[in-house]
């Protein structure tokens, strides 16, 4: 019994060649492959960076409690010409009285 549990075990067993050097062969292609990858990787970290930022900034608008439809609008300053328009207009439709 014991040597049918040695057989198996040396029939389980592969040899794995060992190889010298690198252990994949790079190609011109593999190369720019890799390079590409990293360009990628990179952008991608900044594209986070600034979605960061942006997520950040809309929050800050949304929490700091200002609203456009509260807020009172300045009256708008008549120029003397826009001024004088206006009365003109007005007299001619008979408001004022002279």
């Amino acid at each position: 019994m014991m040597e049918d549990n040695e057989e198996i075990e040396t029939e389980n067993k592969v040899e794995v060649p060992k190889v010298e050097g690198p252990k994949y062969e790079t190609t011109a292609l593999i190369e720019r492959a890799r390079e590409e990858r990293e360009k990628m990787e990179e952008a991608n970290k900044v594209k986070k960076e600034l979605l960061d930022r942006e997520e950040m900034i809309m929050a800050k608008r949304e929490l700091g409690g200002v609203a456009e439809s509260g807020q009172k609008q300045e009256p708008k300053v008549e120029t003397p010409i826009e001024y004088r328009d206006r009365i003109d207009k007005e007299i001619s439709m008979g408001m004022h009285d002279d």
